[in-house]
């Protein structure tokens, strides 16, 4: 009779011919093959890597506004802060957006809007312009040289102003404030849109919030 240990030995059994009682002979022979078959190859311990959590950092898109949750009244948001009138009515967060308030009543209502990106990321001039220019309705520009603008003083910073009013019934106006943070390489972005009327009776409030912005 052969038996296989653990470390792939042999052990032949023969039959044992002595005038012993069996259970002592069976006990015997089982205590040889435990002590031949328990011996094993020392364990080696194995740690295995932490896992640590990373944070991808989201990588700037062309044309396109910060993702951060809104913000209330006053509060801190990325590098600057604000307090907003009275009558604006905060709205609840959005993609895209560090906060946005509606301003009179609903559906005309005009809207202000703040976002914020990393300098260089989000296209060009040019492009983004023309997305503001569709957003009053108005047509392409063809090139940079046909842009015009203005700039405006935020505390220790200089803002380019641009100004957008569409025509005709119902038309559209937009008016966006970019304003780039000194020491960062963030932007900030204020956007005043809505009907051409309203959007003229808040510019004047519209501005002072811009120039009242700490950063």
């Amino acid at each position: 009779m052969n038996l296989n240990c653990s470390r792939g030995l042999p052990i032949q059994l023969v039959r044992v011919k002595w005038k012993l009682r069996p259970l002592t002979v069976y006990a015997g022979v089982a205590a040889f093959v435990l002590l031949g078959c328990d011996r094993q190859e020392p364990i080696e311990a194995y740690r295995a890597p932490e896992q640590r959590e990373e944070r991808a950092e989201s990588a700037p898109q062309p044309a396109r506004e910060a993702e951060v949750a809104g913000q209330e009244v006053g509060k801190v948001a990325g590098d600057v802060s604000w307090a907003p009138p009275a009558d604006w009515v905060e709205q609840p967060a959005r993609p895209m957006r560090l906060a946005s308030w509606k301003i009179g009543d609903l559906p005309e209502a005009s809207e202000v809007i703040v976002s914020q990106l990393k300098a260089g990321g989000f296209g060009g001039t040019l492009d983004n312009v023309n997305r503001w220019r569709g957003m009053a309705g108005l047509l392409p520009l063809n090139s940079e040289a046909e842009i015009r603008s203005e700039s405006m003083v935020v505390g220790s910073a200089t803002a380019t102003v641009y100004d957008f009013t569409g025509e005709g019934a119902g038309a559209k106006r937009v008016r966006v404030v970019m304003l780039p943070l000194p020491g960062s390489e963030m932007v900030t972005f204020f956007r005043l849109q809505g009907e051409v009327s309203k959007v003229e009776a808040q510019q004047k409030v519209f501005d002072a919030f811009v120039m009242g912005v700490r950063f």
